[in-house]
């Protein structure tokens, strides 16, 4: 359960725009009678995600992304397991091609208890590349909401608002 938050920074005008995206969430787990033969239960997790956007021009844009999670404690069969407490950032850089198809770039650190370490000792970076069609539906597609996987911002268009 979520309650996203949009704040306008300066015009909004294409190619101008400035936003803060802030989404503020928690995460309810049901119990699992059946996990491998025992019960697994989870505590409720906070998430805290957070987006920087700034449009480069009418059709690409670029944030700064983070996200913090606390909480989760999972426990196993009686057996507790750890709580998260999990900070990453990144970066994305997106490309409105029309009205209806975006093209995005992602990358992704996490920084804390959630890094991952190739054998070598290494951090791992997440890159993510999505292209994505809008279907149409009633509403228009500014008029829809936030999308909040990695790539952060609303369909573009050309249109003034």
């Amino acid at each position: 359960m979520g309650a996203p938050i949009v704040w306008q920074i300066g015009p909004w005008v294409p190619g101008r725009r400035t936003t803060l995206e802030v989404l503020p969430a928690v995460w309810f787990f049901s119990d699992n009678n059946d996990y491998v033969g025992q019960n697994l239960s989870t505590d409720p997790m906070f998430q805290l995600e957070a987006h920087l956007t700034r449009d480069l021009t009418e059709h690409f844009w670029a944030s700064l992304d983070t996200t913090w999670m606390v909480g989760g404690k999972s426990t196993v069969g009686g057996v507790a397991g750890d709580s998260l407490n999990n900070l990453g950032v990144g970066f994305t850089l997106g490309y409105q091609i029309n009205d209806n198809i975006s093209l995005t770039a992602a990358t992704w650190r996490p920084s804390t208890t959630a890094t991952r370490r190739s054998p070598d000792g290494r951090l791992s970076y997440l890159v993510h590349l999505r292209l994505a069609q809008d279907r149409g539906g009633a509403e228009a597609p500014e008029k829809r909401g936030m999308n909040i996987a990695p790539a952060r911002r609303p369909a573009r268009t050309t249109k003034s608002r």
